[in-house]
């Protein structure tokens, strides 16, 4: 999406946007063919715009869930949006169509509690599970 579009958009009444923030540049050039960087403008720019920002995490085993890339992604969620900004961490579960190599358990709910504390630890807010 164009700042021009998002800038419309927010003209004509959006409010709110629910973000999937799915990982650092390299995994999400992998498995979805995105550029991350036009996805944490998008965030920054519609935030400046006045429309509400959350952000959501699907936590991917071996894909997305070192501690190292999670702090990152709640350091910048802080630098970038705020603090305030919620951020959802949500559990995989396997499905048939992931471009993973070979299966991929579930997300423990250690993960996920451990991502919930470093999102806090980073300063951030508001970090639910899911």
């Amino acid at each position: 999406m164009t700042r021009k579009v998002l800038q419309k958009l927010a003209a004509h009444g959006l409010n709110a946007m629910n973000i999937d923030m799915k990982g650092e540049d390299e995994a999400v050039k992998r498995y979805c063919t995105a550029d991350i960087n036009v996805v944490w403008r998008n965030a920054a720019c519609a935030k400046a715009y006045g429309v509400w920002i959350e952000l959501t995490t699907l936590v991917i085993p071996g894909v997305n869930d070192t501690e190292g890339e999670l702090s990152r992604i709640a350091r910048r969620i802080n630098s970038d949006l705020g603090d305030n900004t919620p951020w959802h961490l949500t559990r995989y579960c396997p499905a048939y169509k992931f471009r993973g190599e070979s299966y991929v358990p579930p997300t423990p709910l250690s993960t996920l509690e451990k991502a919930r504390s470093i999102g806090i630890v980073e300063g951030l807010k508001f970090v639910y599970l899911g």
